[in-house]
């Protein structure tokens, strides 16, 4: 569509130069003056390449002629089919900072301080696979104007009572915010894009067609009207922040909630602005699940969904348990565990990984879902809407299905592994010692009935730990992955065998040994099954959008 007027040649942005660059001549050109050589452009469209995937149904969006060879979203290698549209000018663009090269600079970067992540996530060939594609966003301008008043309050003792005096702060706020921003587009998962936030609304440039000359552009799809709510809670709780800063309100606390704070800040969106922002995108295909990396194309930031190798897991826990068991050694040089004291501390940790292997299935449940992802749960109930429409028998069938809740960012339970295992370690050295402690007073003051006081402990935890096993085995239903029953079972079973044996009381001590030994390696099992799961929360389904015509479930 754009040639170059010395040559002919083909042009493409430079973003070292932040100018448009003949591929022939390497003539430079002010993106602003680049004019097409055939038909003129309204003032509000340009001619774009629109390619549609024929497996997921995404869409990405050129300025030129080109070929499009495999799927950014579900990582297809397919040649996606093109059509030319008339597409609607946005207000501005932030031009791509970063060239490819920084961009996989930053990505091996990220990807050196996860150890455990799997080789060909590192690998040249794999990394090379970044395409430059322009995310649409919505730009907003918020505006504080109004009377504001806020609850104080402030205690002091004055001998043995506590007296608390209450004020009132009221005044008139005058704020403004410009550039909050939030993607337009369902494709584009909103963890992601919140992820590689801010990008500097400063260098925001007029839109024309030539910035996106050698890149590619997503569809917008999602109104702005969606993050509404989010944008003006974000800008009031940023106001308050800046208020509780102030010398003269410092030392004073608040006497009401921080949501009846918020909403006590006149808080109005004035202008909504169509935006384009720079972000490299990569997609890794596994069988039925795709993992994405992403680089911002302004500051370089950087995310990606990062798997585990198991083995590599395997070896790193090896060579953490090395010292962690010398330094527990040492610090219970005097204190020795007697068979029984074993098998019940193996216990507590079964019931631990019960626990954690259900809070993962249900993360994964509500990650698969899109609850945190306010532009898919758009484009998912616009869909339904629109099916039910057409067909009476679905709308019946779905009449009392209540719609998906999106659920706000701060709500989201933290997956990062670095967290999981912290708590795993902090939580296994408590329960050591605790449950220690605890076996060794049974046994200094009830000699004679500590065996059947630990198997009624184990009962309990038996029976609570059926109860989030049946969780476990609802909810793995809803997950992809090919498993009758929950990996969790072994964890089950091994409470089940600590509880017999408590009971049993043998005198022979080869029984506490066998059973905590069969335990260790029931949790062991269950700690693999784990580990396969945290790969799929890790990554994500094969993408269908239901915004698009189109789409295969064998994607």
């Amino acid at each position: 569509m754009y040639q170059c007027a010395n040559c002919g040649g083909e042009l493409r942005f430079d973003i070292a130069s932040q100018k448009v660059k003949c591929s022939s001549c390497s003539s430079l050109f002010d993106p602003k003056t680049v004019l097409k050589t055939d038909d003129a452009e309204e003032d509000n469209f340009y001619d774009v390449t629109v390619f549609h995937c024929p497996q997921c149904g995404g869409e990405i969006t050129a300025t030129e002629n080109t070929v499009a060879d495999f799927c950014s979203f579900c990582g297809a290698s397919t040649i996606l089919s093109a059509r030319m549209e008339r597409s609607k000018k946005p207000s501005y663009i932030i031009p791509f900072k970063k060239t490819k090269d920084d961009c996989k600079k930053a990505y091996a970067a990220f990807a050196r301080k996860s150890l455990y992540t799997p080789n060909e996530y590192k690998d040249a060939k794999f990394i090379d696979g970044f395409r430059g594609i322009y995310m649409p966003y919505w730009s907003y301008y918020v505006r504080h104007d109004g009377k504001v008043s806020l609850g104080l309050e402030k205690s002091h003792r004055s001998g043995d009572y506590i007296i608390t005096d209450h004020y009132r702060l009221s005044g008139d706020v005058d704020g403004y915010y410009k550039g909050l921003s939030y993607d337009a587009a369902s494709s584009f998962n909103d963890e992601i894009s919140e992820t590689i936030a801010p990008y500097d609304a400063h260098e925001m440039e007029v839109f024309e067609p030539s910035y996106l000359l050698g890149f590619y552009g997503d569809t917008a799809d999602v109104p702005s009207t969606t993050y509404d709510d989010k944008v003006r809670d974000i800008a009031r709780d940023e106001t308050l922040s800046k208020i509780k800063k102030q010398a003269q309100t410092f030392s004073y606390s608040y006497s009401n909630s921080r949501e009846t704070q918020m909403k006590g800040i006149p808080t109005k969106i004035e202008k909504v602005d169509s935006t384009m922002f720079p972000v490299w995108f990569m997609s890794y295909r596994k069988h039925n699940r795709v993992a994405y990396a992403t680089v911002n194309g302004q500051t370089g930031k950087v995310f990606a969904d990062m798997p585990v190798s198991i083995w590599k897991f395997l070896i790193g826990t090896i060579l953490m348990a090395i010292p962690i068991f010398l330094l527990l050694s040492g610090a219970f040089e005097h204190f020795h565990l007697i068979p029984t004291q074993n098998l019940f501390i193996v216990m507590i940790a079964a019931f631990i990984t019960l626990i954690m292997f259900d809070i993962e299935m249900t993360e994964i449940v509500k990650s698969d879902s899109g609850v945190y992802d306010w532009g898919m749960l758009y484009a998912k109930q616009k869909a339904r809407k629109e099916r039910e429409k057409k067909d009476p028998k679905f709308a019946e069938a779905n009449k009392k299905k209540p719609t998906s809740k999106i659920v706000t960012r701060e709500d989201k339970t933290s997956t990062s592994p670095g967290l999981v295992i912290f708590l795993v370690l902090l939580f296994s050295v408590i329960f050591t010692a605790v449950g220690a402690l605890f076996v060794d007073f049974m046994i200094t003051e009830f000699s004679d009935g500590y065996s059947l006081v630990l198997g009624l402990v184990v009962l309990v935890l038996e029976a609570i730990g059926a109860a989030i096993f049946a969780h476990s085995s609802k909810t793995l239903k809803t997950i992809p992955v090919k498993a009758n029953v929950p990996g969790s079972l072994f964890s089950l079973i091994s409470l089940a065998i600590g509880m017999v044996i408590f009971f049993a009381d043998p005198a022979n001590d080869i029984y506490y040994y066998f059973a905590t030994v069969l335990s260790l390696v029931s949790m062991f099992i269950t700690m693999m099954s784990m580990m396969v799961y945290y790969n799929v929360l890790a990554t994500r389904p094969l993408p269908q959008f239901t915004n698009y015509d189109g789409g295969d479930d064998r994607a």
